[in-house]
């Protein structure tokens, strides 16, 4: 039995990006693994084309866009980069093109981590995003 298809929803940029940060803090998450384990990664970079399949309802008739992960062994700090752009066309014909840039820097050790996420909406900026732990 395959799972219902999720209602597409209208989102800003400022929707999109907690979206992204909770991906992303949940991955930093499982990097660690079970308590007291080295982590187990691998470089790898992934390019993903992304098309909506199908909608039931909501504004979004067309979404398009791609998707770009990188993680990076830094010798003493694992980076990720994602790159998201999304172009959507709502059922009134009007297009938004959104791009999302969230880079993290982690020690290896756990000890710090610190990320940046640059946001623009149509080509008009969003305030950045950075911090460190």
């Amino acid at each position: 039995m395959r799972p219902p298809i999720p209602r597409p929803v209208r989102t800003g940029w400022r929707t999109r990006g907690r979206v992204a940060v909770a991906v992303s803090a949940l991955c930093l998450c499982l990097w660690h693994g079970p308590a007291g384990a080295a982590p187990v990664m691998a470089a790898h970079r992934a390019v993903y084309d992304l098309t909506l399949a199908a909608v039931s309802g909501g504004d979004v008739v067309t979404a398009e866009g791609k998707l770009t992960f990188v993680l990076s062994d830094m010798c003493t700090a694992w980076s990720t980069q994602q790159q998201l752009h999304l172009r959507t066309v709502d059922r009134n014909g009007t297009e938004s093109v959104s791009d999302s840039d969230y880079a993290v820097l982690e020690d290896k050790d756990g000890s710090s981590l610190v990320f940046r996420a640059d946001q623009t909406e149509n080509g008009h900026p969003a305030p950045r995003m950075a911090g460190e732990c």
